[in-house]
């Protein structure tokens, strides 16, 4: 079972958000999402600079996950995940406390699916996700 609190598992529905649309989306300086404007991701890499990194690279209908330390690299469908999105965020709103620590269900289905080792990186990194996307409109 997972345990963190409430940004931990914000941090991990963050990463499934970004899989499941394969966007990141461009907004002003209010964080208004501007109209058909996004960046197409190809790749995210998690704890980048520690021993729990792990390579998720976004294709049309799934993800190839890759953990580097092992050399194993396994596929989900991108459907799978966003069949969890919907109650896992439900979770994160019904825990009472941003500090509460529990176990929580969906938080560690999330985890297995992602083979996610850590909810978020050590306090040491100073990032918890690195991505690289491009601009098809622009070619970049």
């Amino acid at each position: 079972m997972s345990r963190g609190n409430k940004g931990e598992r914000s941090e991990l529905f963050a990463l499934a958000s970004l899989l499941v649309t394969g966007k990141l989306y461009i907004s002003d300086e209010s964080l208004t999402i501007s109209d058909g404007l996004f960046f197409e991701i190809s790749k995210i890499i998690t704890s980048a600079e520690s021993p729990e990194k792990m390579i998720y690279e976004i294709r049309d209908s799934e993800i190839a996950i890759l953990d580097p330390v092992s050399g194993v690299q396994q596929n989900i469908e991108r459907s799978a995940i966003k069949n969890k999105i919907i109650s896992f965020l439900s979770e994160i709103r019904d825990v009472a406390g941003s500090d509460e620590m529990m176990a929580h269900t969906v938080a560690s289905e999330m985890m297995q699916l992602l083979k996610a080792k850590k909810l978020s990186a050590t306090s040491r990194h100073k990032a918890d996700l690195k991505i690289e996307s491009y601009d098809s409109r622009l070619g970049l």
